[in-house]
């Protein structure tokens, strides 16, 4: 395998990209003193002011910054329970969980925030950099260069197959998880254990039948994960008050199988 070649498909035709030569780089630092520049002299915030900005905006304040330590710190207090171990699974669930929700909680309160840090005079640079190393470094099957300079691709830069382009390079420069949830120290220990599985929209919740559910243990819909990573259709379960399953015998109607649970990853 070429360490330094990345493959992709778009609408059904291969390309791959390559990570730059060392004159690619050289190049692209060209590209960020200029984006540097015109981004000041347009009035662009330098990101050692972005902090000031964003409070005398009231995009962030003393309250966002308390709920911010706050979450913060109960995050990292139940990954290192659950890195300790030694309690029961039911509670190493329900930690794994809330420190799920932490993490959703504090990158929504980032959000705003990090799109300010977008409009800085070293993010509008970076982003020059990078369009030029994407101009040079897509290929199509057969070892042409998509774009013929950084110009060709800022013309086509709308295009969709720039999108998937940009997002396949960045991948493999900064050689990003594509399932960046797995690496998450939560996301972990809940498949691990059998507690959450993946989906075609990220990992969820499941019971013992792989079915989504919330983390009361209450369905979501009723779409059932089979260990081919297939989803089938399974008929709703309903519960009488002691939480017993409800069985409706049907003369004419066969009774579906139980899906395949979903096995333990080795």
């Amino acid at each position: 395998m070429n360490m330094n070649k990345k493959d992709f498909e778009f609408e059904g035709k291969k390309y791959f990209v390559v990570k730059p030569r060392p004159e690619d780089k050289r190049d692209a630092q060209k590209y960020y003193n200029k984006g540097f520049r015109k981004a000041l002299e347009d009035g662009a915030l330098l990101r050692v002011g972005l902090d000031k900005y964003v409070r005398e905006q009231n995009i962030w304040d003393d309250k966002k910054q308390e709920e911010f330590d706050t979450k913060q710190t109960k995050l990292r207090d139940g990954l290192n329970t659950l890195k300790k171990g030694k309690i029961s699974l039911s509670a190493a669930r329900d930690i794994a969980i809330e420190c799920s929700e932490c993490r959703t909680f504090l990158q929504g309160l980032l959000s705003e925030r990090n799109q300010m840090d977008e409009n800085t005079a070293e993010s509008q640079a970076e982003q020059e950099r990078l369009n030029f190393l994407i101009s040079v470094c897509v290929y199509n099957d057969k070892g042409e260069r998509v774009y013929k300079d950084y110009s060709d691709f800022m013309r086509r830069a709308s295009e969709d197959l720039a999108g998937a382009a940009g997002m396949a390079f960045a991948s493999h420069l900064y050689e990003y998880d594509e399932d960046w949830q797995l690496t998450l120290p939560e996301i972990q220990f809940l498949h691990k254990y059998k507690f959450v599985n993946k989906f075609d929209d990220g990992y969820h919740l499941i019971n013992k039948e792989g079915q989504k559910v919330d983390k009361e243990g209450k369905l979501l819909d009723i779409s059932v994960k089979t260990d081919s990573g297939n989803e089938t259709d399974s008929e709703p379960v309903f519960l009488d008050d002691d939480g017993k399953e409800i069985v409706i015998q049907a003369e004419l109607t066969k009774v579906p199988e139980k899906p395949t649970e979903v096995k333990s990853p080795e």
